[in-house]
């Protein structure tokens, strides 16, 4: 819950020396360079799959609405 919290009110932490090192640990490529709409398909299949499915499960539920309404 406090992930989600802070998610939900945008919270943005000032970039320090610690932040810094460990982007440059973590990450291939210079951080400030990443291309994350490319890089948002190099994950796990099974996160692809799944965040396809959550999409056709909203879509179906907004087609059922649509119908009920009718």
């Amino acid at each position: 819950m406090p992930m989600s919290y802070i998610y939900g009110k945008r919270f943005v932490c000032p970039i320090t020396p610690l932040i810094t090192n460990l982007r440059e640990e973590l990450f291939s490529q210079p951080y400030d360079e990443s291309m994350w709409k490319k890089a948002r398909h190099k994950c796990a299949k099974v996160i692809i799959i799944l965040s396809l499915i959550e999409i056709c499960h909203i879509k179906f539920m907004k087609i059922t609405i649509f119908l009920t309404k009718m």
